[in-house]
């Protein structure tokens, strides 16, 4: 992911902190008001262990789709309820875990004399310098393209029985599709289910992947007709999006 994507990916961070931005400037504001709502600053105090677990969360719950609106709004439940499990789980990792370990290392470093002080700062420097010198490195990287990215195909997502249910495991065949094709300039997957497994037996399963080449962010598709999909094979090239019927 370049830069520019990031940038892009939380462009919805812009509302939030000018929120934040107006409520510090002005706190007896409607804005400085609401953020210092209890159960706001309650959930503010566990944001961090929110956004350490919330994406392994959320993984574990299938994408739905949706057609009506019963299924719209088992969509929203089913957002609602990993948000619900998501929040819990930070709530429990915070007082239960982040909360003791602060305590227990402010009362370590309030009991050190000077001299262990002192170097426990500069150890401390020096992890956050070596963070921000990985991270930078890392962001400077993707900003010209990952390794694997330009030496041919990378997959972005490839899911297997998408179209079976309204409640589908989106990219299920990911990792395997990635697996045998990432870094090559033309590759053919098969669909059969001894590698990725059946996600919906009796259903006739559509089978499409994603993927894009040597720097190229344009997203090439290729799909297999659903009721070909167990004996068809994917197409994946960098030069042409192909399919085989």
């Amino acid at each position: 992911m370049s830069l520019f994507d990031i940038g892009r990916n939380n462009i919805a961070l812009a509302a939030p902190i000018a929120l934040i931005l107006v409520a510090a400037a002005q706190p007896v504001s409607r804005a400085g008001r609401l953020l210092s709502a209890r159960w706001l600053v309650f959930l503010g105090e566990a944001s961090f262990a929110l956004y350490l677990v919330h994406i392994i969360i959320y993984q574990r719950f299938p994408v739905v789709r949706w057609e009506t609106a019963s299924q719209l709004l088992g969509h929203l439940g089913a957002l609602a309820l990993a948000f619900t499990l998501a929040t819990c789980v930070a709530i429990l990792l915070h007082f239960g875990l982040e909360v003791p370990a602060r305590r227990r290392i402010r009362s370590c470093y309030q009991a050190a004399s000077p001299e262990q002080r002192r170097r426990l700062v500069r150890l401390g420097s020096i992890g956050l310098a070596a963070l921000v010198g990985a991270a930078a490195t890392y962001a400077l990287r993707d900003a010209a393209g990952d390794a694997v990215t330009q030496s041919g195909i990378s997959v972005v997502s490839a899911t297997y029985g998408g179209n079976c249910r309204w409640i589908s495991a989106r990219g299920n065949a990911t990792g395997a599709v990635a697996a045998a094709c990432n870094g090559k300039d033309a590759c053919t997957f098969s669909a059969g289910t001894a590698r990725i497994g059946d996600p919906a037996p009796g259903c006739a399963k559509e089978f499409t992947a994603a993927w894009f080449c040597k720097g190229d962010r344009t997203i090439r598709s290729s799909s297999a007709a659903d009721e070909r999909a167990m004996i068809s094979a994917l197409q994946l090239s960098c030069n042409a999006v192909t399919r085989d019927e």
